[in-house]
Order: structure tokens, then C-alpha cells, then sequence
């Protein structure tokens, strides 16, 4: 048994009773959509949150504007490690500029002097200013030429918080840490545990963006937890967890479609005005849920969905649904069947047959 100093011993045991009760919620940062800060609570410090999605999903933009509105109030530091630092800037640069077409020119790519079909949007350079003062001292990116071992990544952390007091963190993504045996599950689960155990001794909050593993199935929306690229530590020691679901290249006549769109319908949401959808895998004590997302190709960003009915409360329970692997597809099996009227029983009866 490890020999410790009495003393330390003696110090490690709290009397409850003496512990000061606050009145007071943790401090925490808010994603920049209503009904999802309304389901996870937002990114409290002290935890880790997951987003996770297939290879294309849109797991990047939307952390980007997660960034984005974090640096109204404080400070980020991000870890981006499956694209360049100069692609990222250009992304950064179109979701901060927002919406509207003054705002971009389109640059047409040329080849032996003459003009290709192939072309992109750059922000003004008045936007560009704008954009400058607005992140000067608040945002901030890695340079990973350094390294990206998991010790290398928290040193740096350890000294962008100790030294530059930034408290939210961004890591994009899991599996671009570089391992260093042969046991690559084994050494990914020790890695999130040393960021967890980072996080939760030093009140800061990482948002770590995670793939799912590969599957043959085909017609595969919804994903679980568990299914998250790497060891199943990853899921479960996440706070909070989102799943990010691209609906363009989905086939709208499947069956797992039509079951996702009468789950998401029941949380108030028409599918079939959105580009992309959030499902809340987990949360602390909140609730699970879904949010619907536009996309808008200019800016390169997410706008939240309309409600189907804004003046509708929000249901005391969670209207979420396990999915079950059957065949090819996921289906989805109601967890509370009791919460849903006459009618939303009988749209699911004609979907689930």
C-alpha cells in the first residue's frame, strides 16, 4: 500500500457541516442556441463536454461558433489538430462575420490566367477589422508543430490557464493525440482521464470533439453514446454529450428518417426545415432532447430552427427515444409513452407499425 503522510490524510477528510453553502449557480459558458443551453445547462467549469459525429457532420463549424460566442465574456484556447491553422482562421473568419452577403466578396481561383468555376467566400476588409478587435487577446490557437501528445496538450493548457487566466478550452479532435504504445484503447482511456482529472482539479471546462466508430450498416442516423471512436470512458466521463446529425445526405425515405422526424417533432420541431440536427446524448441533471439547425453556406454556420409552436411549454419529462439496432437500420423505442397524447400515439403507431 502507498505510504502517505498522516497529515495529508487528516487535511483529505472534509467535515460535511463545515462546508460553506452557496446560493449560486456554477459559473459556465452558453452555446450559441437557446434550446440547447435549455437542455444541457450550457459548459459549466469543472467538466468536459463531448460533441461527437460522423467524418463531415459539422462538428467543427459548430464548435467554431460555440468559440464565437464564448469570447463575448472570456477567453478560449483552441487545440485544432485535423485541419491547418490558416483553414481554421478562414472558417472562423466567415462564422464570425454572421450573415449577410455585403459582407463577403468571392474570390474565383484561377489557373494560367483565366477564370475557373471553382471559387470561395473571403470577409471584407472592413469585417476583417472588426473581427481582429473583437478576438485581440480573447482568442487563441495551438501551434501543434509543438506536439500532440497528452502531455504536451496539458502543459500548454496548464500554462494558458495559470498564465493567461483562460479558463475554456477546445479540442478538436480526441483522436488526433498521438499515442505512444501499442495499446491504443488503453492509452486513449488514460488520456481522458488525465484531462478529466485536469479539469475537474483546476475548474476549467474542455470542449473535446470526438468521430463515432465505423460501421457497416447502412441507413444509420442516430448514434450511441457508446459507439464513440476509442474506449468507452470517453462517453461516460463527459458531463455532457451531443451528437451532431447531418440530414443532407440522408435518405428522407427511409424508415429511420421518418422515426427521427417523428421523434423531433414531438420535441417541437419540423425536420424537414432543417439541414442538420443536435441530439442531446447526455446531460448533468437537465434534460435529453433535440435541436434543429439551418445552415448557411455563405457564412459557413448554423441558425436555429423555428419552433413549431413557440408558445408550447416544454415537457416536464425528456420526449426521447433509445434507439435499438435491427437490421440495417436504428429504430426508435419510446421511453415515455405516457407523456404523449392520443394523436402523437397514433403518428408513431403509422411510423413503428
Amino acid at each position: 500500500m502507498e505510504q502517505i503522510d498522516e497529515a495529508k490524510i487528516r487535511k483529505s477528510i472534509i467535515e460535511f457541516s463545515s462546508m460553506p453553502y452557496e446560493r449560486k449557480l456554477p459559473e459556465r459558458a452558453l452555446y450559441p442556441f437557446s434550446q440547447l443551453n435549455y437542455l444541457t445547462g450550457g459548459m459549466e467549469l469543472g467538466e468536459i463536454s463531448i460533441v461527437a459525429g460522423e467524418t463531415g457532420s459539422g462538428k467543427t463549424t459548430f464548435i467554431s461558433q460555440v468559440v464565437d460566442n464564448i469570447i463575448k465574456e472570456d477567453r478560449v484556447f483552441c487545440v485544432y489538430g485535423e485541419s491547418t491553422l490558416k483553414k481554421q482562421q478562414q472558417n472562423t473568419y466567415r462564422q464570425m462575420a454572421g450573415y449577410g452577403k455585403e459582407k463577403y466578396q468571392y474570390v474565383t481561383y484561377q489557373k494560367n490566367g483565366k477564370d475557373t468555376n471553382v471559387g470561395a467566400y473571403f470577409v471584407s476588409e472592413e469585417i476583417e477589422q472588426k473581427i481582429k478587435e473583437k478576438t485581440k487577446g480573447k482568442l487563441f490557437y495551438y501551434d501543434t508543430r509543438l506536439g500532440m501528445t497528452i502531455n504536451t496538450i496539458l502543459k500548454v493548457i496548464d500554462y494558458c490557464h495559470t498564465n493567461g487566466n483562460i479558463n475554456y478550452f477546445v479540442l478538436d479532435n480526441l483522436m488526433q493525440i498521438e499515442t505512444t504504445t501499442t495499446d491504443e484503447i488503453k492509452e486513449q482511456k488514460d488520456c481522458f482521464e488525465k484531462l478529466r482529472r485536469y479539469v475537474t482539479e483546476h475548474d476549467i471546462h474542455i470542449c473535446v470533439l470526438a468521430h463515432y466508430r465505423k460501421t457497416s450498416d447502412v441507413g444509420v442516423i442516430r448514434r450511441r453514446l457508446e459507439e464513440i471512436a476509442g474506449t468507452s470512458a470517453i462517453g461516460n466521463k463527459g458531463a455532457t454529450a451531443i451528437n451532431i446529425i447531418r440530414l443532407d445526405n440522408v435518405d428522407k425515405s427511409s424508415k429511420a428518417y421518418k422515426s427521427l422526424k417523428a421523434i423531433v417533432r414531438l420535441n417541437n420541431y419540423e425536420l424537414d426545415q432543417a439541414d442538420a440536427v443536435i441530439e442531446v446524448l447526455k446531460t448533468r441533471f437537465n434534460k435529453l432532447g433535440f435541436v434543429c439547425l439551418k445552415y448557411d453556406r455563405i457564412s459557413n454556420s448554423y441558425y436555429e430552427c423555428d419552433k413549431i409552436n413557440e408558445d408550447k411549454p416544454e415537457p416536464e419529462k425528456s420526449v426521447v427515444y433509445e434507439t435499438t439496432k435491427q437490421s440495417c437500420f436504428y429504430d426508435m423505442v419510446p421511453i415515455e409513452e405516457s407523456s404523449l397524447s392520443e394523436d402523437e400515439k397514433k403518428n408513431l403507431e403509422e411510423i413503428f407499425g
